[in-house]
């Protein structure tokens, strides 16, 4: 077994529908290719573009997995670089995402983007659109 597909073995199940009230984004995440995809849900509940992009998990070992990747809030806007991290609140799994624009994310004091999702259930996206 190589490198990537070990860890893809020992990371969490993002698989699910994710919600944020700021930015009013719902997303369903679900595996595609060694990472994970969230396919932008409208607000007709129609599958729409795929606007995130994840890296598989960089240290499962402690309470929360962090992930790198790509977030577009809006299609005609330039994507964030994100730093996401899955973690237990209160027993409900929250995918708390922190970004900024440019190629990857650096530490800073404050974020354009931070946002925490909330998983609803199951997704019904289930086929990203990769460009």
């Amino acid at each position: 077994m190589a490198l990537g597909e070990a860890q893809a073995a020992n990371t969490p199940d993002l698989t699910g529908r994710w919600s944020a009230p700021r930015p009013k984004l719902t997303l369903d995440i679900v595996r595609c290719g060694e990472g994970w995809c969230g396919i932008e849900v409208t607000g007709d509940a129609k599958c729409g573009r795929t606007a995130l992009r994840l890296d598989i998990a960089r240290d499962v070992s402690g309470p929360m997995v962090s992930f790198a990747g790509r977030l577009a809030v809006m299609a005609e806007a330039e994507p964030y670089a994100v730093g996401a991290t899955l973690q237990s609140q209160g027993g409900a799994a929250v995918l708390w995402m922190l970004g900024h624009t440019g190629t990857r994310l650096l530490p800073r004091r404050m974020y354009p983007l931070n946002a925490y999702f909330t998983r609803l259930g199951d997704p019904v996206c289930v086929e990203p659109k990769l460009s």
